[in-house]
């Protein structure tokens, strides 16, 4: 009987042994959109996690729940006026996994920049290597959370500072205004500047930026040496800003941040970003963003009333030259025409009239929620290298004309562009909210 008794335990044994091997796994991939980052989660273990790039403001991500439908291996891209085959360029990379809500999925990248970014047109884009690896782990049927803010399972899942958060909203956060690329208060570009000890939420910065109503809102937190810079229009946030970085640096030496003799070092979407004080001036050291001849759109002349001698674009924004600085000065562009172009701005330029300034410029971002921008730092990037091989040499004095007005040096080396420009503190406040 004994051996019986046995021999059914064993039975037993081996049954529950083997229904747990075929026991399906509860797997899930979880995003979290304030994160900027994807989870593999298998029976409440997080198994990877990683960093992704998900819908920019004007075409969100969809948040919810959902599950995957199908997994496609070098997909072909049908956009709306071309078809990319599967190849480097091709914008879903070399993995589809799409989801139960038609249109979206989870896929790679022909631009591995704009992960970690608020940069898609709401699918959940990754690095090519990462999208093959988590394709390799998941199967239909999976299913697919996406969070558009950081609960507490968010929280558990990512180590999202909840608890940090609380406090950082109650906590009194001092917040001041720079007037940027001046020597004097009320003139150049105001920028609002908010160092932090620890990041906040991504929707609280938009909200900070939104009420301080400032073409820029610029957000500090210390990293590796330096401090992780991120810049926002009331609208959106931008890759590159040269003044609200030039009020970043004056508030980090004057505020006793930084040392009066030491660099200041940021992180930022356009890379590292270095700024040095010289006597009363402040020089940056940023990425030359150059141009290329462009073929300008129809309505572009007509939207600035302007008759451009040469229109060229790059990355960012086109670039039209005009006849006369009196004809820029004039300019009354129809700003709801310009909002629909897809660029972050256009900048408009000629040579100076005045003996003191190599050229002068202005420009419009109506599509980035400022309709004229009145000193920018960044359209200088492409400004310094186009002038230099328009007069033959690498310094300028420039000038910004608009109603504010702002002064700018410029001096090209290579690929490189540094900017020099003044910054006047204007108010100092305290963030209560």
């Amino acid at each position: 009987m004994n051996k019986f008794r046995a021999l059914a335990a064993l039975f037993v044994a081996v049954g529950e042994a083997l229904a747990q091997e075929t026991r399906p796994v509860a797997r899930r991939i979880v995003v979290s959109i304030p994160d900027r980052a994807l989870a593999l989660v298998e029976d409440g273990r997080v198994v990877k996690t990683y960093p992704v790039a998900v819908g920019a403001a004007a075409t969100p991500s969809p948040t919810g729940s959902f599950t995957v439908i199908e997994r496609i291996t070098h997909p072909t891209w049908y956009g709306p006026r071309k078809v990319v085959p599967p190849d480097k360029s091709n914008p879903l990379g070399p993995r589809w996994i799409g989801l139960s809500r038609k249109g979206y999925g989870i896929h790679g990248t022909s631009n591995p920049r704009s992960i970690g970014r608020a940069a898609s047109h709401g699918c959940i884009r990754m690095h090519n290597s990462d999208v093959e690896e988590l394709f390799g782990m998941v199967a239909i049927g999976d299913a697919v959370e996406l969070y558009a803010a950081r609960t507490s399972e968010v929280a558990r899942i990512f180590g999202a500072p909840a608890a940090a958060q609380a406090t950082l909203k109650t906590m009194g956060i001092t917040i001041t205004q720079v007037d940027a690329f001046t020597s004097k208060p009320f003139a150049g570009n105001p920028a609002a500047v908010c160092i932090l000890s620890q990041t906040p939420e991504e929707q609280w910065m938009r909200d900070v930026a939104r009420e301080m109503n400032l073409s820029e809102t610029a957000f500090l937190v210390p990293q590796n040496g330096g401090y992780h810079l991120r810049w926002f229009t009331p609208a959106v946030e931008v890759d590159l800003c040269g003044h609200a970085t030039l009020a970043s640096a004056h508030v980090l030496w004057e505020d006793g941040h930084l040392a009066a003799g030491a660099q200041a070092r940021f992180h930022t979407r356009s890379g590292l970003l270095l700024a040095e004080r010289q006597g009363d001036w402040i020089e940056m050291d940023f990425p030359a963003k150059m141009e290329q001849s462009a073929e300008p759109p129809a309505e572009l002349a007509a939207a600035l009333g302007l008759t451009p001698v040469y229109v060229g674009r790059n990355q960012f924004d086109y670039l039209v030259e005009v006849e006369s600085a009196a004809e820029l000065r004039g300019a009354q562009p129809d700003h709801g025409v310009l909002r629909k172009l897809p660029v972050r701005g256009i900048i408009v330029t000629a040579r100076s009239d005045t003996p003191e300034f190599d050229f002068i410029s202005r420009f419009f971002a109506p599509g980035s929620g400022i309709d004229e921008d009145p000193v920018t730092g960044s359209s200088h990037t492409c400004l310094g290298p186009y002038w230099s091989k328009r007069l033959g040499k690498a310094e300028f004095v420039a000038y910004q004309a608009s109603p504010r007005g702002g002064v700018v040096r410029v001096r090209c080396s290579g690929d490189r562009v540094y900017l020099g420009g003044q910054a006047v503190t204007v108010l100092r406040g305290e963030l209560l909210g």
